[in-house]
């Protein structure tokens, strides 16, 4: 009997979207949702997902939030990954990889729903799949750029209405060093999307 409810309950959803992906009353997607900084020695916390793009100057090529901080209207999101891909831009020496081991080392992700209390937190390192111990673990030959990139699974999906507000805050426990200014940290929010309108 549950079965059949389920049932009709998926069966109703697809006949509002006739069917397929996309239907006269919206559209589910597989639509990742992502947001850029870049690393400075003097700034020690970053809060993500505020700046929409053509905002500063914001492109594409930072983030694709089309409004800041909010779900836009129209929309539901069930976050079921974080995607996190540490860029560094430079060439990887072994003084460079160690200051890289060192931030990521020491350095949380936050995401925080309405001003609520945090709802997912964990030091970069593990979620980057990254152990250090007494030798570098980043399996780079000097020179070549560093590009380090993790996904980490939600075993709870985190759904997020329209209009809800949120945030991603990156704290560094201790200040990232000038040898890696301007390295980037790219966060996605893996993301099954539903769209009213076409």
């Amino acid at each position: 009997m549950d079965q059949d409810v389920d049932g009709l309950g998926a069966q109703q959803a697809l006949a509002n979207l006739q069917q397929g992906t996309f239907g006269t009353e919206g559209s589910m997607l597989d639509f990742p949702v992502y947001d850029r900084i870049k690393l400075v020695s003097t700034t020690l916390a970053h809060t993500m997902f505020q700046a929409p793009v053509g905002q500063g100057g914001r492109t594409l090529a930072d983030t694709n939030m089309v409004q800041a901080g909010v779900v836009p209207q129209g929309q539901n999101w069930r976050i079921h990954a974080f995607k996190i891909s540490f860029f560094l831009g430079i060439s990887m020496t072994d003084a460079i990889q160690l200051l890289v081991m060192a931030i990521l080392n020491n350095t949380t992700f936050n995401f925080i729903i309405n001003n609520k209390a945090t709802q997912y937190q964990w030091v970069l390192n593990e979620m980057l799949g990254i152990s250090f111990s007494a030798s570098p673990a980043i399996t780079q030959q000097s020179g070549v750029v560093g590009v380090i990139k993790g996904i980490v699974p939600l075993n709870r999906e985190i759904t997020l209405a329209a209009l809800t507000p949120f945030r991603v805050e990156i704290n560094h426990w201790v200040a990232p060093d000038a040898g890696i200014d301007n390295a980037e940290i790219r966060v996605s929010l893996i993301t099954d999307m539903s769209r009213a309108g076409s």
